[in-house]
Parts: structure tokens; sequence; C-alpha cells
């Protein structure tokens, strides 16, 4: 027994000496049991701890906020609200916004982006994208600066679920194939059943009876996931994808990630300040509790998901972490929030004033706020058109 103690105490002490002359901190040491539960959910995430892409634009008093972003939005995400924070952002510094010409809510989702559609001179890159696409590293690059700062935003697999369950009209569709009346839970059940004979489903619909032409694209598994542009990939792939991005907003910390996400881009409070819009879940369907089964079949149908959650949410929480007055901030924010709704609310405001700095809540007055902003970039792009076509000409004349 002495023999054993004496062998643990030497071994402890050659450890100790160890971590001392390769100058390696204890501390390090004891954090691999802390996140030892990550790296078994996750696998080796040894590349997620190398390649991290930490912002590192340092802000001072004289430091502009930053004029180049790329905003993947993904549909029930909080994404029309942070979407509506970005565009009010790039009015208010004169940004050079990028839309799908064609389509109002998207850059040719769920296809590739098309260059060609995009409200921008051919040479010229975009200021800001704060549309839903699928992400390609490479088509993307082209399209901003090099410094452009990417970011995206996720929910929790359960959560987005519902909400796009409710939003697809999953519930109707399943009647539809069983021509039984169904409680939600039970239609969710025979969704997760009979999962390809239900996505059919939609192909019997004619165009007055959806809500969204694309609306069989939402009821695909792992649909954050496909907007990373990873139809099936490993947990490390999907952890690679999360790390193109420099910050993802986590839907159930959206505050939170406001405040981190203000002293990334270098601006002030009110650059981030929003309003909740489309808002469909009542209270009441919020505090239902989902059935065990249920919410087991989702997370398997949304695997990939959730791992891009997890990861997400974990690299929100270490920056929370090493901010060193996180609290204050996040307070500071919360009552700069409350007076901006109460300002917004203030029906003396003009409407387009109101709108220029407000963007409205319900879903009709949303399209419509968006629907000018985009027929403003296209007024830009026809002037800057003109003047490109005023320059070629004079300087033919002048060479003849």
């Amino acid at each position: 027994m002495r023999l054993l103690n004496r062998n643990i105490v030497i071994i402890v002490f050659l450890i100790v000496c160890f971590c001392s002359i390769s100058r390696i901190s204890i501390k390090l040491v004891l954090s691999y049991f802390t996140i030892k539960n990550f790296k078994q959910t996750f696998g080796d995430i040894n590349p997620f701890f190398k390649k991290q892409q930490i912002w590192q634009k340092t802000c001072g008093t004289e430091t502009k906020p930053h004029s180049s972003i790329l905003y993947l939005k993904v549909q029930k995400t909080g994404s029309t609200t942070l979407r509506s924070t970005l565009l009010v952002y790039g009015k208010r510094y004169n940004l050079s916004i990028c839309f799908d010409a064609t389509n109002l809510w998207g850059l040719n989702w769920p296809y590739a982006v098309d260059e060609l559609k995009l409200t921008k001179l051919h040479n010229k890159k975009c200021d800001l994208i704060a549309e839903e696409f699928i992400f390609d590293p490479v088509k993307v690059r082209r399209l901003m600066e090099k410094d452009a700062f990417f970011m995206a935003s996720v929910r929790h697999p359960v959560e987005h679920f519902l909400s796009l369950f409710k939003y697809s009209k999953i519930q109707a569709a399943v009647e539809r194939l069983t021509m039984k009346r169904l409680d939600k839970w039970d239609s969710m059940r025979l969704f997760f059943k009979h999962y390809h004979l239900v996505l059919n489903i939609y192909a019997t619909y004619n165009e007055n009876e959806v809500r969204d032409k694309y609306q069989i694209d939402f009821i695909l598994p792992n649909r954050q996931t496909r907007s990373l542009g990873i139809i099936e990939g490993t947990k490390l792939e999907i952890i690679e994808r999360v790390e193109s991005f420099h910050f993802v907003v986590v839907a159930d910390k959206y505050d939170e990630s406001m405040v981190i996400l203000r002293e990334k881009l270098c601006c002030t409070v009110q650059d981030v300040l929003y309003r909740r819009q489309n808002v469909g879940r009542t209270n009441e369907e919020n505090k239902e509790q989902v059935p065990p089964d249920v919410v087991k079949s989702i997370l398997e149908f949304n695997s990939a998901d959730l791992t891009f959650y997890n990861v997400a949410r974990y690299r929100l929480l270490e920056e929370i972490k090493k901010h060193s007055y996180f609290e204050q901030a996040l307070g500071i924010f919360k009552n700069e929030l409350e007076l901006y709704e109460s300002k917004c609310n203030t029906q003396s405001l003009v409407q387009s004033f109101k709108y220029s700095v407000c963007p409205p809540i319900s879903a009709m007055h949303t399209g419509h706020f968006v629907e000018n902003i985009r027929i403003e970039q296209k007024r830009k792009l026809l002037s800057e058109l003109r003047v490109k076509y005023e320059t070629a000409c004079n300087n033919t004349l002048h060479i003849e």
C-alpha cells in the first residue's frame, strides 16, 4: 500500500514538472476534464480549438463600425428580426446592400447564389448581405471584401422544428394523407414514421393551397445545417463549417448574443437594438410540454442541427465567460432596448422616419419595409450603371 502511494506521488510530481517545463498551465491540463463530455458528444474537436476564428478587430474611440458584413439568414431562428436590425445598420452607415432582384426573401434560395441577380455592379463587392442562401465559402468570398465579418444564427432543433411544423402546415399534410383529424403530437409521430409519404403529399397541393412555394424545402431534415451548405456531413465537418463564421447568434441567448455582436462590430448599442418580428408562437404554446418520444424523434431527425446548435452555444458561452463586465453590459443593453421599443411605439413619430429607425413588427409590414430598401438599392444600381455608361462613352469620344 505504501509502495502504491509512493508511486502515485512520483507520477503526480512528474506531471507537475512536465507542465512547468513545457509552460503548459495546470489549469489547461485540468480543463480537459471540463470539456470531456463535450468531446464525447462531438468526437475529436481539436480542429475546433486550433482553427477557431476570433475576430481580432480592436475597437477604440476612433474605430469606425465594421462596414463589410455577411449574415446567413436561417428561417425560424430569429432571422427576420436580425436581418431588419442589419438593414437599418446598413442604411445608417450608407452601405451597399446586396439583394436578389428576383427574390425578396433570399439569394436564389434554395439553390446556389447567382451573382448576376444581385443588385450590384458585376465587379463591385457587397458591403452587406443579410439574406437566406446556401453558404458556399468560395462563392461568398468573391462577393465580399477580404475583411468581411461572417455571421449566422441558430436555434435549438426542438424549438426550430416546432416553429417550422406550424409554418409549413405539417399537421394538415399528415391529415391529408391519413384522412383523419389528429392532435399535434400524433401528427408529429406519424410525420416521422411516414416521412417520405408526407413529403410527397406536398406535391399534391395546388399553388393556392400552400403558404410558400418552397414549403417542401422547410420540412427537410437538418434545415439549419443545410443552409451552411452541408447536406450530410460528419460532426467534424459541421464544426469546421461553423468555424467559417466569426460569430453565430444563438436564438435562446439573443440579448447576450447582441452584446457580444456589438463589440465585434465596433458599433454602438443603438446599432444592434431590435424589435421582435414575425413572432408566431403564443405564450401558451411556449409553455407546452413536448412528449419525450417526440423530442427524441425531433433530435434524431435533426442530429446535424443539434451539433450546429451545441457548437455555436458553446462558443457564445466561452465569449461571455471571457468578458470582464458582461452583466453590466447586458443590463445597459436591456435598458436601451426598453427605451427603444417605447420610442418605436410612440404614435407621434412620422411613419417614414419611424420605419427608417424602427422596423415594423407584422409580417406584412416587414415585407414592405424590406421591399422599400431593395427598391432603393435598385435605384442606386441604376444610377451607378448610367454613370459607368456615360464615362465609357466619354472615354470613347476622347480616344476618337
